[in-house]
């Protein structure tokens, strides 16, 4: 059986919701055990937006397959003293706690990261433990409206809108996926560890690195505004209406490509125009080209007739779709984008995974993903070497739950 690329790594994550679980989700599909730590109450996702079994909802199953689950609660010291436990067991450990959460809890992240060298340790927050925005209140919203990547969505005439997926939380857990790689590649060179302070704020201005960049180097003279569904910088790249009811997306960057785009008109000759002869005319004089270009595909019966004859001219274009439809692509079953996990009350369930395909390498879900509790005591005798009497106080006491104390109905 083919191993995965992190095998034998070991991952204590403390996050919760989607951002540091999005990283830990990764890093579990490529073959780390990773032990999830949750409160009583359990992660926020187990209960949002809709169960389908007692504390367990499609999100939560998305970002924590593969993993296992122990509850501690850490307002109480002897679970504070197993929290530290499985800190000396773990290579790596996330979290994404507002800052001096884990301190305050009792677990000095300074302290750790000097009696273990090598451990490498990811915080992941809105802002960043330092820097003027550090102290402010944060999440994945926030984020998308202050680094600008909110006012780039939507039409130029109407006000900023909400994305229609957790982007700025997924995108800063892939970052901190890929930094924690990079920091594993250092520990394997020197021996030494790190501390990594990941930002979605910082993440999603790397993102939107096209607009910034066009900000800096022209210094502020241009800037990228909302495109709607006419790009105002790649002239013409758009999207466009058929007869169905449905759209096209194309795009023509440089001369050569919007030859094509001409030739598929019927209209070569516009080439040789100054209004659209060259990049510039075409920004120049957006709207006309724009307005010409829709009222030609509004006489496509279909959609795909108008990708078609795009094809044709070697033009790329492709129908908008939705996500339903999206989903249910057999591609991304054949490239392993979508793999089946077993969920309670659901059975096997297609589910997006780590999309990095690697030759004699497994990319998979390790599991399906774990009831509040559900490891406590496996993870309490396997790894911390404690018996059942031990563990049956520690139950009694609080400090710890299992799936056991968990209500069985159906939520």
């Amino acid at each position: 059986m083919l191993e995965g690329a992190y095998t034998g790594l070991k991952v204590l994550d403390f996050s919760h919701v989607v951002a540091g679980p999005m990283c830990t989700r990764l890093l579990a599909d490529h073959g780390a055990d990773v032990i999830k730590i949750e409160s009583p109450a359990g992660d926020l996702l187990r209960n949002v937006p809709v169960e389908y079994a007692p504390k367990l909802t499609s999100h939560f199953a998305q970002y924590n397959c593969g993993k296992r689950s122990v509850v501690l609660d850490l307002k109480q010291p002897a679970a504070v003293e197993l929290a530290l436990e499985l800190c000396d067991w773990a290579d790596v450990i996330v979290e994404n706690f507002s800052h001096g959460t884990l301190e305050r809890l009792g677990i000095d992240v300074a302290a750790l990261l000097e009696r273990r060298p090598e451990l490498i340790f990811c915080s992941v927050s809105t802002f960043g433990s330092y820097g003027p925005h550090a102290d402010k209140p944060g999440f994945g919203y926030v984020a998308e409206s202050y680094s600008g990547l909110m006012m780039l969505n939507g039409d130029g005439d109407e006000p900023p809108s909400f994305f229609g997926t957790p982007l700025a939380d997924c995108n800063v857990g892939v970052h901190a996926f890929a930094a924690i790689g990079a920091a594993l590649y250092r520990q394997a060179r020197t021996g030494l560890g790190t501390r990594l302070d990941l930002s979605s704020f910082d993440a999603l201005v790397t993102m939107i690195d096209a607009a910034v960049v066009l900000h800096t180097f022209t210094g502020g003279e241009r800037s990228f505004g909302r495109f709607g569904t006419r790009h105002t910088l790649v002239v013409p790249a758009s999207i466009i209406g058929t007869k169905d009811g449905e759209y096209v997306t194309y795009g023509a960057p440089g001369d050569r490509a919007f030859a094509r785009v001409a030739a598929a008109m019927g209209r070569p000759e516009i080439m040789d125009t100054p209004y659209f002869g060259s990049p510039e005319g075409r920004v120049e004089h957006q709207d006309e080209l724009y307005d010409e270009i829709e009222a030609w595909a509004a006489e496509f019966e279909t959609a795909q007739s108008l990708i078609d004859h795009f094809a044709a001219h070697g033009v790329p274009a492709a129908r908008v779709r939705g996500v339903a439809e999206c989903a249910d692509d057999p591609a991304l079953v054949e490239r392993g984008t979508l793999q089946p996990v077993w969920i309670e009350g659901r059975g096997d369930v297609l589910v997006p995974t780590a999309p990095h395909p690697m030759t004699g390498v497994r990319v998979a879900p390790g599991g399906p993903a774990p009831r509040l509790g559900e490891h406590s005591r496996d993870v309490l005798h396997g790894v911390l070497s404690l018996d059942d009497a031990r563990i049956d106080d520690l139950i009694s006491s609080g400090a710890v739950r299992t799936a056991e104390e968990e209500p069985t109905h159906a939520g």
